[in-house]
């Protein structure tokens, strides 16, 4: 299983993979991690990667098992986006300030 907004069927871990000798085969796409824990909910023939620091209560909520992976992957570079028009508006910072800081919490 493999989880894409835009439907790619390959990323890093294939690459990781690939650099191996080895490959996978996928069997169903989604396009959110939510959507892919759904999908992995009472399936025994599947697998997903997940975000653990992220999902981590939502997939011990549903009961399902985890392993660590057996590779190194690179790291996912996290970057906040917005209109120029924004730059100088203090709510936009402030709830700028918000976001970077939550998810800061999150990832420590």
């Amino acid at each position: 299983m493999v989880t894409s907004r835009r439907g790619r069927l390959s990323g890093p871990l294939d690459e990781a993979l690939a650099a191996l000798g080895l490959g996978r085969r996928i069997t169903v796409s989604a396009p959110t991690f939510a959507a892919t824990l759904l999908l992995l909910v009472n399936r025994h023939d599947v697998v997903g990667l997940i975000p653990w620091r992220q999902y981590r209560r939502s997939v011990e909520a549903l009961g399902l098992v985890t392993r660590e992976l057996p590779l190194e992957l690179p790291p996912v570079e996290l970057s906040l986006a917005w209109h120029p028009r924004d730059d100088a508006d203090p709510a936009h910072t402030w709830l700028r300030a918000r976001v970077r800081d939550s998810v800061r919490a999150v990832l420590s």
